[in-house]
């Protein structure tokens, strides 16, 4: 008879039980703080991205109606989750955060020393973007994240932070769109020579990439800060072309075993059978080059005068502008003279009435 006794659990037991079970609503700090590893952290980060990103597409979600979604926006700009331990994690905090962004535009709900947390880990992982094939598993995920600063213009909030940075006195903000504009111009890898993988980045991340940094220079009401000024015309001082290692030539040093000074043998192994190495480096388009001249022409109105007056302030050693800038008055000849022999290109380079350039 004992064997077939089974102890009824009491009402209170089961509400309790069930209550334990029951998770808090997603879009609540609650939802976050609910984890026993990183692993279960990530998965629900994952779907606080989603169910925001889902609810943005349609509009369906007003701050005003989810109470929770201002403590999970502080929970997630928290060092806690945005500086964590584990890359992943710290990722996926981004991406939720990009969404943030969009469904409180253009006002966020951050403090200002919240935002530049928030800034400095977007862009370190904005940098991983160059180095990452098309490839790759988390090329979407890089992507997503300059999609997102381009489509909803996040980078406004840093030049909103400068005017009031320039009441007290403060350069964070400043600082922190320099580091912005420098990884967006650099984030794109149109070639892949270096890296010897064969993939490229595709065409839309230069275009991204150029209506981010555009956005925030049309957004500055007087004139652009020098210091971003200086971002662009050290990307396009450095030229069209870069050069970098030639992987097919460390292959073929690698193969033979050698150090590359002299040529490499055939099956023959004699003099005949020796094969000439192809070049050490090769030059490929400078794309960092490339989307900053996309940015001045895009932002000509806007850009030209500050230009004008960084190089003339440097060529000419003026105090203010030299105390503000790292450019030399040869990094400045080189600009112009870049400036002249393009605007000369383009210039000879009209077509006549036969279709055919002349000269």
């Amino acid at each position: 008879r004992l064997a077939n006794f089974s102890v009824q659990p009491s009402i209170e037991t089961t509400m309790s039980s069930k209550n334990r079970r029951k998770e808090p609503p997603v879009l609540s700090a609650a939802y976050l703080e609910k984890t026993s590893n990183k692993n279960e952290l990530i998965r629900r980060l994952r779907n606080v991205t989603e169910t925001l990103s889902a609810a943005s597409e349609d509009d369906s979600l007003d701050p005003t109606t989810h109470p929770g979604l201002l403590s999970l926006s502080t929970a997630l700009a928290s060092t806690a989750v945005l500086e964590h331990a584990d890359k992943s994690v710290r990722l996926h905090a981004v991406l939720a955060l990009m969404e943030v962004f969009y469904i409180y535009a253009p006002e966020p709900p951050f403090e200002e020393a919240e935002i530049l947390r928030i800034f400095g880990q977007m862009i370190r992982q904005l940098g991983n973007l160059y180095a990452t094939p098309s490839t790759a598993a988390n090329f979407e995920l890089y992507y997503r994240i300059l999609e997102q600063l381009s489509e909803v213009k996040i980078g406004v909030v840093l030049v909103d932070l400068i005017r009031t940075e320039r009441d007290s006195g403060d350069a964070d903000a400043l600082e922190g769109l320099c580091t912005l504009v420098r990884t967006l111009l650099t984030c794109s890898n149109g070639t892949r020579v270096a890296s010897g993988d064969g993939t490229v980045h595709p065409p839309e991340v230069m275009g991204h990439a150029e209506a981010a940094v555009a956005a925030c220079i049309e957004e500055f009401e007087g004139s652009v800060p020098i210091p971003v000024v200086e971002e662009l015309l050290t990307c396009i001082g450095a030229g069209p072309k870069a050069t970098v290692p030639n992987p097919e030539y460390a292959r073929l040093v690698a193969e033979a075993g050698g150090s590359g000074n002299k040529g490499r043998k055939g099956k023959g192994g004699g003099k005949d059978g020796n094969k000439e190495l192809p070049p050490k480096d090769v030059q490929v388009d400078n794309t960092s080059y490339l989307v900053a001249a996309r940015i001045v022409r895009k932002t000509e109105d806007k850009i030209s005068t500050p230009i004008a007056n960084l190089l003339n302030g440097v060529l000419t050693g003026d105090p203010y502008v030299m105390e503000r800038t790292g450019l030399c008055a040869a990094d400045a000849e080189s600009v112009e003279m870049d400036a002249r022999a393009k605007s000369k290109a383009n210039k000879g380079g009209k077509k006549g009435k036969g279709g055919k350039d002349r000269g």
